[in-house]
């Protein structure tokens, strides 16, 4: 967040794949004005798409304004930075190479704006994960791209809730190759980032974590155990 000023935080919202659920699930998340008063948002993607959804949703009761001006966000209203300008033809639900490299486009004009200090946070829509591999973008999914664009050494996905906050030692890995995914070494490394995470972005000082494994009773107790006498 800005430091020394009372502005809200700029949370950018890439768009995802325009033939996904994304811009549906962005405007109808962002139709209860109350969250203007929280945050300012901007969806990086198109405003024709917003508009193409607004008519095949019926939906009135949503304005926004297009950003003329890189960095130049608008208060107490939606912004939406135009991350193309040739029509791209909306099919919803329907795959498409031509979309998944919109959705590239505007993952890539968010990123590069949180890394230079111009939005704060950022929020991604779903992608279609089959159409948008390429040698551009190689990766299972927005994590990896993510821990590599911001030169991270480890990530941690998590899935919060006001009571609980799940941390996961393998994140889009089929289910019949969790396994080889799976070691004491990991498990550790996770509830280590875990364990920080906790106490320096939820601000618990005494974080209580419990661990979930394949095989509780094996080799997994066995290594916490010689641990513990080390």
């Amino acid at each position: 967040m800005n430091q020394g000023n009372q502005e809200k935080p700029r949370i950018g919202i890439t768009m995802g794949d325009i033939n996904g659920i994304g811009p549906e699930v962005i405007i109808k998340a962002l139709q209860d004005n109350r969250i203007l008063s929280s945050i300012t948002p901007i969806i990086y993607g198109n405003a024709k798409v917003i508009s193409f959804y607004k008519k095949h949703l019926n939906i009135e009761d949503f304005s926004y304004s297009q950003v003329k001006n890189p960095g130049q966000f608008y208060q107490k209203t939606v912004n939406i930075v135009n991350c193309w300008e040739h029509v791209i033809e909306v099919n919803p639900g329907r795959a498409s190479k031509e979309t998944a490299e919109a959705a590239l486009v505007s993952l890539k004009k968010c990123v590069e704006d949180a890394k230079a200090g111009i939005i704060d946070a950022m929020v991604t829509a779903p992608i279609d994960k089959n159409m948008i591999h390429s040698a551009e973008f190689p990766y299972r999914g927005h994590t990896e791209y993510l821990t590599k664009e911001f030169n991270a050494t480890e990530c941690l996905m998590l899935m919060v809730s006001p009571s609980l906050k799940v941390g996961l030692v393998t994140e889009h890995v089929p289910l019949k190759d969790i396994c080889q995914h799976i070691t004491p070494e990991r498990v550790e490394l996770k509830a280590r980032i875990l364990e920080l995470t906790l106490k320096k972005d939820f601000g618990i000082s005494k974080p209580k974590i419990a661990i979930l494994g394949l095989n509780p009773m094996g080799e997994m107790v066995d290594y916490w155990e010689k641990k513990s006498k080390r």
